[in-house]
Formats: C-alpha cells, structure tokens, sequence
C-alpha cells in the first residue's frame, strides 16, 4: 500500500520518528492499526446489540425473550 503525504505532514512525522528514535513507516504503520482497531470497535449499529442482547437474555433460564419495553 502506497501512503500519500502533503510535504508539511511528512516533516513532522520525520521529526517525531527523529524524536522517539523510529522509523516514519512504523509510525505509519501504527497510526493505521490504532485506526483500524478503533473503526472495528465502532462498526456496531444498535440493531446488533439489541440482537444480542436479545439472545443473551433468551439463554437465561426461564426468560424465553427480551421483556418488551427494555430494548
């Protein structure tokens, strides 16, 4: 993958890799993945926990669905 970046951009990566004695591509590199983990976290809509939540209430013995009005 090819990264793109606006001259000022690359010089202030290239004085905090200078800085914290790393390489611009692995600051790259793990502003991506942080990116990345954080988009994962977030890419939940509430339709999928109220299905979950659902589901898990339905596996409590004895409560067969989600009391209405609790969603």
């Amino acid at each position: 993958m090819t990264v793109h970046l606006s001259g000022s951009l690359e010089n202030e990566l290239e004085r905090l890799a200078s800085l914290r004695g790393q390489g611009v591509e692995f600051l790259v590199e793990e502003a991506v993945r942080q990116y990345l983990d954080a988009a994962a976290i977030t890419d939940v809509s509430p339709e999928d926990l109220a299905q979950t939540q659902a589901a898990m209430a339905a596996e409590i013995e004895g409560l067969s669905t989600w009391p209405e009005g609790e969603r």
